[in-house]
């Protein structure tokens, strides 16, 4: 069943128990939603002020996706086990909270990523992101060809790091936080302790790892398709 929302919003709360999300950037000023005809009497939509509500009730999986047009600018998501997809879509700001994966496929993030699953996978594929803030606990972080911006944070707890960083060296600095050794973080080959002071850094994106990982973390930052890394989804 579809539902179109039509009002004046710009931030979506999507509260969903289980199941899988995706979320896409759709055309006009419609919100669409597509669920399962089963799972009408337990879906709540409303809107109150700027924000639409869509909370799924039922402790069932559900196939939900999402269209949003450009008009939302940021969205909540938070689910006890439901996988969530964000593919082709520009936001101001996400906050993504699930024990369950979380991808990003050609997604612009223009002001904040927040990010938090446990015993699963985050996975930044082809996409551009600024003031990335990652918890992720028993599980993998990888990259394949994003670029980051501004100051990030992965707070990690027995998981791994890795994938391709798209730009030059120059472009980053990846520093080890409490808890990483920077002699378990490999950065286009050379381990972190290997790298010197630099003074010019005004204009980098930081990258701080921290916590503890499961495996040596490697990163490779490359120009466009020179060693992209590509995980199986």
């Amino acid at each position: 069943m579809e539902y179109l929302v039509r009002e004046n919003v710009s931030d979506i709360k999507l509260e969903v128990k289980c199941g899988n999300v995706s979320i896409t950037r759709g055309e006009g000023y419609t919100v669409k939603i597509n669920v399962p005809d089963t799972a009408v009497n337990g879906i709540r939509i409303f809107s109150h002020s700027s924000t639409l509500f869509i909370k799924y009730i039922l402790p069932v999986p559900i196939e939900v996706q999402l269209c949003v047009p450009k008009t939302i600018h940021n969205i909540n998501f938070t689910s006890g086990s439901c996988k969530v997809t964000f593919e082709d879509i520009e936001l101001d700001n996400v906050i993504a909270d699930s024990r369950s994966n979380i991808i990003m496929k050609n997604v612009v993030i223009v002001k904040s990523c927040h990010l938090n699953t446990e015993n699963s996978y985050i996975r930044l594929i082809d996409s551009d992101i600024i003031s990335m803030n990652i918890q992720l606990v028993g599980g993998s972080l990888d990259f394949c060809n994003t670029v980051l911006h501004g100051n990030n944070t992965a707070y990690v707890v027995n998981s791994s790091v890795g994938g391709s960083l798209k730009g030059a060296l120059v472009d980053y600095v990846i520093s080890a936080g409490s808890g990483i050794d920077p002699d378990n973080v490999i950065v286009n080959d050379h381990f972190l302790s290997e790298f010197p002071n630099r003074k010019n850094v005004q204009n980098c994106a930081w990258l701080l790892l921290a916590g503890s990982l499961s495996v040596t973390s490697r990163i490779k930052i490359s120009k466009p398709r020179s060693g992209i890394y590509n995980p199986i989804i």
